[in-house]
Order: structure tokens, then C-alpha cells, then sequence
């Protein structure tokens, strides 16, 4: 009886909470690869700052969660006007292949919104040698395709 009482009040709810605490940090981070127009990959751990892609689709404007999206090909090369006013990033077509079927969607004047004025992504990710998380930046008007690994 004692045993079943432990399982029910001590393992039970710190399995839930083990599995749980499991999907919150696997939410957060979406290993993936950035292809350049060069063709070289560069593999990250997460995109940081940068969680919607926002564009018009048949005429709507629609902001897409990153998250839903296993594939962002831009079919435009993606193009920075630097000014001292700002920087101002338009992608022109952005191709989106959904996660959960891999349908895919094409959405006209499509950008990666951010907090700055950014012309280039910030990233996290793995050193395979030592296993430290370690941050890098690429630029955007340089990207082809974002592929996330899941």
C-alpha cells in the first residue's frame, strides 16, 4: 500500500514534470541549417530574435510562426537597404513548406520581422568539440534556404 501511494504522489507527478519541462526546452530550441547562395551550410542549435515570418499570401497579409514551418526557401534573393534611417530588409517571394504536412506556400513581400534593424540573423550554436553554445551572425541578403532538422 505504501508503494502505491509513493508511485502516486512522488514518481507519478515527477515523470510529468520531467516530460513536461522536456517539451518546453525542445520548444525553444530548433536545430536546422542555413544554406547561402554559395551552397555552404551552416548548421545552428536556434534562431534567436526571429520567431514569425510575415508576408501576404492571395492578397492577405498573414504572420507565420516559425515554429510551423519546416522549410523557408527564399525564391528572391533577399535585398538590405542600408540607410542612416534604419535598415530596410525585403525578401520578396519567401516559399514555406509546412511542418505538420509539408504543403508548401508561397508568400509575396515576405521579411523576418526582429526587435533591431538588422540586415543579418543572429544564431546559437553547438561547438562539437567542447559542447558550448556560442552565438554567430550571417546575413540575410545571403540566405537561400532555412531548413530546421525536425
Amino acid at each position: 500500500m505504501k508503494i502505491c501511494t509513493w508511485l502516486r504522489f512522488i514518481a507519478l507527478p515527477a515523470i510529468i514534470v520531467t516530460l513536461l519541462a522536456g517539451v518546453v526546452s525542445g520548444a525553444t530550441t530548433r536545430p536546422g541549417k542555413f544554406v547561402t547562395i554559395e551552397g555552404q551550410e551552416i548548421h545552428f542549435y536556434r534562431i534567436d530574435d526571429r520567431d514569425t515570418i510575415k508576408g501576404w499570401l492571395n492578397g492577405t497579409a498573414i504572420e507565420v510562426p516559425l515554429n510551423s514551418v519546416s522549410e523557408v526557401v527564399f525564391l528572391d534573393s533577399p535585398n538590405s537597404s542600408y540607410s542612416m534611417f534604419g535598415n530596410d530588409i525585403s525578401s520578396g517571394e519567401v516559399e514555406l513548406k509546412r511542418k505538420l504536412d509539408g504543403k508548401t506556400f508561397i508568400l509575396q513581400d515576405a521579411f523576418l520581422p526582429s526587435d533591431c534593424d538588422c540586415t543579418f540573423m543572429t544564431y546559437s550554436y553547438r561547438n562539437p568539440f567542447t559542447d558550448d553554445i556560442n552565438q554567430g551572425n550571417t546575413a540575410l541578403d545571403g540566405l537561400r534556404r532555412i531548413v530546421f532538422e525536425d
